[in-house]
């Protein structure tokens, strides 16, 4: 007994009230319209080989109708259908109609259903002759057949019986590779298969065959048992096929073995060694200023870079402008919300993108609305949105001077690229020498290894942090202030630069309520805030994202076995119905 090694395909086609409702690409599981499909229970196969080299077959194939009605079932063959003769079908009340190739619909052999068929469970017996199904040789005859391939359904059961008239003893093992004197049988197919032997009778059976899957098998038997003579040896390239169809499956599983072994294996390196590379060089160093949950003075950076030190150097246009303005306005520039120019000249104390930002707002004119500004950008956006990249492009290089980022580089850069280079080289590698497609999974981990590497060893520098821990702390305090029992009175000058960074970290909205609730007289007082004439102070971010937004275009996107190998037989095909 021997047991089968691999699965491979079949065919099958379906077809209901006379027209075909398989499609190219559809499941076979579920061939047919939405309710209305079949399954196959069983297939019970008998070959009888013939002396003059023909086969006569018997077929059972045990449908499961699901829907209907169904009125023909077919026969296909993938290949010498012209070798198919006498096909009969029968069910079990007799004989039925049958349809040549040359006269059916599907161009397949096709027999007419005693009756439309729905629901049901039927068994089907077909018989035909196969002529010239033998090659004889000298030494042997080799039937080599597919029984089932292409596509169709699963198969709950399969059973193949070929059998020979004259008695002809089984090949055991260790038989000489020059006996010609002995029935030898090998399947190919699915792995569960098994395959038996016995004088002058091959067997070959599968539980559960799976969709899409084909059975060969193939007997080789003396010469003397047929009345043709053939004049070519053929044992020894049969044996020659088998070996190399059997030594190359054994090949492919070594293979699998393989990359299912390595790939993890080299993900796992590379992924302990990326942690090892942020745990010895990569983690960020802690602040030696800010020591608690917050801040309580003024930064040292203007609100924008304060921003930016928070998002490691991404800028948000919208509150970048916000803060900015409300900067300006503060030490002396204009006033807010109706941008009004004071006549001061653009002095050496401006950064450049407060310049920009200026020139943006103000455009050679000294007063302009934020409702007039935003009509102009809408109506001007390619404009627009120009100045906005030049002011943003401005602050990253204001941040960039500062310093703060140190960027991945150095020996940690270079052994992450090394890492990654053997992680996903030695799985590209792995990929193309085992044709295994799980090799793909540790060029993944590779490309994320580099990706995520390079992030976390991309530090801030110890002023960076500094920077940025006094920046969260004063966003924190600021947010948190009304409800902190030792929060300052201070003075008009302190709390006005609150109130400017309050604007660009987000939280404008918590400070005025907390100044409302503890200090009513510095709300109250005629001289805070006098740069600002609007509102409210938490309605300046909502301008700058209005600004931003204006001067932003619209964009859209869209969203004992058998040996493996590929089937050799000839025949194949399958069954099915319309």
């Amino acid at each position: 007994m021997i047991r089968w090694a691999r699965l491979f395909t079949a065919a099958a086609a379906l077809v209901v009230g006379g027209w075909p409702v398989s499609a190219a690409g559809s499941s076979p599981a579920s061939v047919g319209a939405a309710d209305k499909s079949f399954g196959f229970d069983s297939l019970v196969t008998d070959v009888v080989v013939q002396p003059d080299g023909s086969m006569l077959v018997t077929e059972v194939w045990t449908y499961r109708f699901e829907g209907g009605p169904f009125n023909f079932g077919i026969r296909s063959f993938d290949s010498d259908i012209a070798k198919i003769h006498d096909f009969a079908a029968s069910d079990a009340l007799g004989q039925l109609a049958v349809i040549p190739p040359a006269q059916s619909v599907s161009g397949d052999w096709e027999w007419q259903l005693r009756s439309p068929t729905s629901d049901a469970t039927v068994a089907y017996h077909l018989t035909y002759r196969v002529v010239g199904a033998v090659t004889i040789g000298s030494d042997v005859g080799d039937l080599y057949w597919t029984f089932i391939g292409g596509d169709h359904p699963a198969v709950g059961q399969m059973s193949v019986t070929i059998r020979f008239a004259s008695p002809i003893p089984p090949a055991r093992d260790g038989v000489a590779d020059d006996d010609t004197t002995v029935l030898r049988g090998f399947a190919h197919g699915p792995s569960n298969g098994v395959l038996t032997v016995d004088e002058s009778l091959i067997t070959a059976t599968v539980e559960g065959l799976d969709a899409d899957a084909f059975v060969d098998v193939r007997a080789v038997a003396p010469a003397s048992t047929f009345t043709v003579d053939g004049a070519d040896e053929l044992l020894p390239s049969i044996l020659g096929d088998e070996r190399q169809r059997l030594g190359d499956e054994r090949d492919d599983e070594r293979k699998n073995r393989l990359a299912w072994l390595l790939t993890p294996l080299l993900s796992v390196i590379g992924l302990v060694g990326t942690g090892l590379l942020w745990l010895t060089g990569g983690r960020e160093r802690k602040s030696t200023e800010v020591l608690g949950e917050y801040w309580r003075e003024p930064l040292d950076d203007p609100p924008a870079i304060a921003l930016a030190t928070l998002t490691r150097g991404t800028v948000d246009a919208g509150a970048t402008i916000a803060g900015t303005l409300v900067d300006l306005a503060q030490r002396g520039d204009r006033t807010v919300h109706h941008y009004r120019w004071l006549g001061k000249p653009l002095g050496a104390d401006l950064l450049e993108y407060e310049k920009d930002l200026l020139e943006f707002v103000f455009r050679g004119q000294t007063e302009v609305s934020s409702e007039e500004l935003d009509d102009w950008a809408k109506a001007n956006q390619k404009t627009a949105h120009g100045l906005l990249q030049q002011i943003t492009g401005a602050v990253t290089v204001t941040f960039n001077e500062r310093g703060y980022e140190s960027g991945a580089k150095g020996r940690p850069l270079a052994v992450l690229i090394l890492l990654g280079a053997i992680v996903g080289g030695g799985s590209f590698a792995l990929k193309l020498y085992t044709g295994n497609g799980v090799g793909w999974a540790g060029v993944g981990v590779a490309a994320a290894m580099l990706v995520l590497g390079i992030k976390a060893l991309n530090n801030r520098t110890q002023a960076g942090v500094e920077a940025a821990a006094k920046a969260q702390g004063l966003k924190k305090y600021l947010e948190d202030f009304s409800r902190l029992a030792d929060a300052p009175v201070g003075h008009l000058i302190l709390w006005e630069r609150y109130l400017v960074y309050a604007v660009a970290l987000g939280v404008s909205t918590q400070l005025i309520h907390g100044l409302a609730s503890r200090l009513p007289a510095l709300m109250a007082d005629p001289n805070f805030g006098t740069w600002y004439v609007f509102d409210g102070f938490d309605d300046v971010a909502a301008g700058g994202a209005s600004l931003a937004s204006a001067s932003t275009p619209s964009s859209s996107g869209s969203g004992g076995g058998f040996s493996g190998g590929s089937s050799g037989g000839g025949g194949g095909g399958s069954a099915g119905a319309r």
